[in-house]
């Protein structure tokens, strides 16, 4: 994001939520994927089959991130309130999934989905997802300039919508189609 305010480049192609703060000073695409907060959990554990469960468990999230703050909040909701431990870096996490010293992970759905799709025989995702509805699109400069471009990716976002191609590479990537919004809409957060 500071190479953009910097003008250093005209987008930013890595998947950020879209908030109402970061709407303020820039400019978003349609959405291209769901980011709520969901679990990831092992594979093998057949005893979690809803994300209340993880009710005082140890589970982990990403020390500083959005999606640790969401987390938070929900298990706040548990009884007894599971033991947070949080991470630098999700693989640690996602590590000491596998090794089975935490039960789940809290991440954003897209994340998780990533991860289960790549290794089905070591995680899955946890549904339902919790918390604020967020999603994911690639951000602009608010400025005149700009504004044609990201008209251009939303023209392109629509015709994959209307053809199938964004569900398509949804399931490729993620395992699940998720539905994002086809027009401009207000974050929850």
């Amino acid at each position: 994001m500071p190479g953009l305010e910097a003008k250093k480049f005209d987008l930013v192609g890595g998947p950020l939520n879209v908030t109402k703060a970061r709407m303020e000073r820039y400019t978003f695409t349609l959405p291209v994927a769901d980011g709520t907060v969901a679990f990831l959990k092992s594979a093998k554990n057949t005893e979690l089959t809803d994300s209340s469960q993880v009710a005082g468990k140890v589970i982990g999230a990403g020390r500083g991130s959005s999606q640790l703050e969401q987390t938070k909040q929900y298990v706040d909701t548990l009884s007894p309130r599971p033991e947070i431990k949080e991470y630098i870096d999700n693989n640690q996490a996602y590590a000491d999934l596998a090794a089975g010293r935490i039960v789940a992970v809290g991440n954003s759905i897209t994340n998780i989905a990533y991860v289960a799709q790549q290794r089905p025989e070591m995680f899955a995702v946890l549904q339902p997802p919790f918390g604020n509805k967020v999603y994911f699109a690639y951000m602009g400069q608010k400025t005149e300039d700009s504004q044609s471009l990201l008209k251009a990716i939303d023209e392109v976002i629509l015709a994959m919508h209307k053809d199938g191609r964004l569900a398509a590479l949804q399931q490729k990537w993620f395992g699940m189609e998720m539905e994002v919004p086809t027009e401009t809409f207000v974050p929850t957060v």
